[in-house]
């Protein structure tokens, strides 16, 4: 049985204000190989306008809405408190492919997703996440010790990534030892743009110097 729309709510909210931390802590949700965007979000919901916030909001509710089996675990209602929460996404090849990325990306941000790890993406999907800054999108090297286990159910494990150092740790409760850790291809600017919010974000970000 899933937690009710209003209780998913509650809990997306929650998570909005933890954007801006140095760090990407939560809940793990594994998923597995060739995730489509049809998978993430009902293409019924494509006709959203992601632009009003209000309307953006609603896709929150309906994250893997495509995907009954992933849809029922991911909103299991022993998840709908705010501290069980998943923030995390642990993903195999081919993440994103199909059309809509805006709109996936989008149910997944609202329902509190900030950090996507998987061995590759579909580059539409990668692209406009990097654009918008809503969600980080990172490429784990296939010599990480849990590569191999993106298609596990990962709902009691829990990862934080550094910003800094890019190392994704996981361990099986946050005050548990780390079991095992995710390196990643290096992101170029991809962090720098997530931090500053997106694309627009970063060109009003100023230079070192102060230039402009």
């Amino acid at each position: 049985m899933n937690s009710s729309p209003d209780t998913r709510q509650d809990a997306v909210h929650a998570h909005q204000s933890a954007k801006n931390c140095a760090d990407i802590t939560g809940r793990i949700f594994a998923c597995g190989d060739s995730i489509t965007t049809s998978s993430i979000i009902d293409p019924v919901y494509f006709a959203v306008d992601t632009e009003d916030p209000t309307e953006r909001q609603v896709l929150g509710l309906y994250a893997f809405s495509g995907c009954p089996d992933l849809f029922e675990r991911f909103y299991a209602p022993e998840h709908s408190d705010t501290a069980d929460r998943f923030e995390i996404l642990l993903a195999g090849t081919d993440f994103g492919r199909g059309p809509g990325p805006i709109h996936a990306i989008c149910a997944l941000a609202e329902a509190g997703i900030r950090l996507i790890v998987a061995a590759s993406f579909a580059e539409s999907f990668y692209r406009t996440c990097v654009n918008t800054g809503l969600i980080l999108p990172l490429q784990y090297l296939p010599t990480s010790d849990h590569a191999d286990q993106k298609h596990t159910d990962q709902s009691n494990m829990y990862g934080q990534l550094s910003l800094d150092s890019l190392e994704l740790q996981i361990r099986p409760n946050p005050q548990a030892d780390i079991c095992s850790t995710l390196l990643f291809q290096p992101p170029g600017v991809v962090r720098d743009v997530y931090l500053a919010g997106g694309m627009p974000g970063l060109w009003n970000v100023p230079p070192p110097d102060g230039r402009r």
